[in-house]
């Protein structure tokens, strides 16, 4: 926050951390840009909010963000990329919102339950028939 306040900007710069959901419903409409240094569920949140996304390409990032098309990755702890594909983003607003679009439309397939339920059976299906025993498997879907 100090360095906000020397460049003047300390003011538009909010550290939410960890909010309620109602929250992050009405915080999200209101954004322009996700820089995202390590987000988890967070990405997928503000991917299905349609939001232009930067991301590091590590952890699950790669997943849903795929450059040009959903979004812009760059290396991990490149600041300077980072902040690059940002300026582009908030310069080509129209490219932003189409890979916004995007991102939305491939999170809505990649996290459909159905599909989801799907792969897990077709993966532990896949364990037990390679293993040819009986197995117990906790499996959780959240």
């Amino acid at each position: 926050m100090n360095l906000g306040n020397k460049l003047g900007i300390g003011a538009r710069i909010h550290f939410l951390g960890n909010v309620d959901q109602d929250t992050v419903a009405r915080t999200l409409p209101q954004m322009d840009l996700v820089l995202s240094p390590s987000m988890g569920r967070a990405l997928t949140e503000v991917a299905l909010a349609g939001l232009p996304i930067v991301a590091y390409d590590t952890d699950c990032h790669p997943e849903i963000v795929k450059t040009s098309k959903t979004g812009i990755l760059v290396r991990y702890l490149d600041i300077p990329a980072m902040a690059k594909a940002g300026d582009f983003m908030l310069d080509q607003r129209g490219e932003a919102k189409r890979m916004g679009k995007a991102v939305r439309k491939f999170t809505m397939d990649l996290m459909n339950p159905k599909n989801l339920v799907k792969e897990q059976r077709l993966i532990f299906s896949d364990l037990v028939r390679r293993k040819n025993q009986a197995i117990f498997l906790y499996f959780l879907l959240y």
